[in-house]
């Protein structure tokens, strides 16, 4: 038994003591590049068998959210790509250069595919960060990791703000190639997120990977990044107040008139209607279709409650301060039914047009604040719904 032990002890340092002797060295690092570079063609692409595609395994990481413009129709985020595929010119064997496996190359002197975002939202340009480099095994696995920032278009669809959520593409191809010459193979069938920093405005709900070719055999590969609208600011920002303002509204028939403040209480409550409106027509693409914006829809509705509102003040001050003595018997009849709705024809209850007005404010009150009341509970009950 011990000299079993013995036997392995030996073994063990037998092993360490060749690593250590096979060390690379810069002479063997410095051969092995000349030897790499020295015929290597970065135009022809890297296949054996030029009948053959080459096989590209790709990932796609995300790093930030940047930026969702709804109104020019693009996403901005920043990431980088791992991609992987094998070059059979730069194969070698480690125990001839000092037990190399792995060697780091200038870009510029080794083939990469040509890609590019075929939905890129600003100059269409390829994929490649000036300066980088690439990792390659001695198998002559090729390992490239380009990062960029990426401004692509994505099809918004507002109508549920501030409820909404985006599916966006980000396309790459393989610009100049076909799917018989480079065909994409996704390593994951996500986009990985283990480096992401999560947006304050945007949550990234979900994402997939598809490999796919365009009409003409373009080679692509499809990330799909699903975008949720954290809603909470505009709730409390927005919503709520353009929903108390509403109710505030209907609350001018409680006035006196002889304040001479009804008028401008409710022309100042629909102008800023027309500012809360005025600021989300701003966050939003201007587009009809398929339909407005849910919340436009509510802000509208406040608006033109708010204008009939305004029109019964004036009608209500018209009444009150009616000069003329005579009041009409349907006028008469119709106050008194409302005041004393079990009146006999023999009660003597005065009738002017000050307290025709005052019946007014009272009916109007009471109509428009129910109304207001369930136009605000159905609108927003529907933006939480969507």
């Amino acid at each position: 038994m011990a000299d079993y032990f013995t036997f392995m002890l030996l073994l063990i340092s037998t092993s360490y003591l060749t690593k250590c002797c096979f060390a690379a060295k810069f002479s063997d690092m410095r051969e092995l590049y000349n030897n790499l570079t020295g015929d290597h063609n970065r135009y022809l692409r890297p296949t054996d068998d030029q009948s053959l595609a080459t096989t590209i395994a790709t990932s796609f990481h995300i790093v930030t959210l940047q930026e969702i413009n709804e109104v020019k129709g693009t996403v901005s985020i920043t990431g980088y790509f791992d991609l992987k595929w094998k070059d059979v010119s730069l194969q070698w064997n480690p125990y001839t250069y000092g037990n190399i496996t792995s060697i780091v190359l200038p870009l510029d002197l080794v083939w990469t595919p040509p890609i590019l975002a075929a939905n890129s939202g600003e100059k269409i340009k390829y994929i490649r960060m000036k300066g980088s480099s690439v990792r390659i095994e001695h198998t002559g696995t090729v390992i490239w990791t380009p990062g960029s920032r990426f401004v692509f278009t994505c099809s918004i669809n507002s109508v549920n703000f501030p409820f909404d959520q985006h599916e966006c593409m980000l396309e790459i191809v393989a610009w100049g190639y076909s799917n018989s010459e480079i065909v994409f193979n996704s390593t994951f069938d996500k986009v990985m997120t283990s480096f992401y920093s999560s947006n304050s405005e945007w949550e990234l709900t979900k994402t997939k990977a598809l490999n796919r070719y365009l009409q003409d055999g373009v080679p692509e590969i499809v990330f799909i990044l699903h975008f949720k609208r954290r809603p909470v600011f505009y709730v409390f920002n927005l919503i709520l107040p353009a929903s108390l303002m509403a109710l505030l509204n209907t609350l001018v028939f409680i006035l006196p008139q002889e304040s001479g403040e009804r008028i401008s209480f409710s022309i100042t409550l629909l102008l800023s209607g027309i500012v809360f409106l005025t600021i989300t027509q701003n966050l939003l693409p201007a587009i009809a279709l398929p339909s407005l914006a849910n919340v436009c829809v509510f802000l509208i509705g406040n608006m033109i409650i708010s204008g009939f509102v305004i029109f019964s003040v004036i009608i209500s001050s018209w009444l009150y301060y009616k000069r003329d003595q005579y009041i009409p018997v349907w006028v008469e009849k119709f106050g008194l039914f409302m005041r004393f709705p079990c009146y006999n024809h023999q009660t003597s209850v005065p009738v002017t047009w000050k307290r025709i007005a005052a019946l007014w404010d009272i009916i109007s009150f009471c109509i428009y604040f129910i109304f207001c009341i369930v136009w605000n509970i159905q609108c927003i009950t529907s933006l939480y719904q969507t």
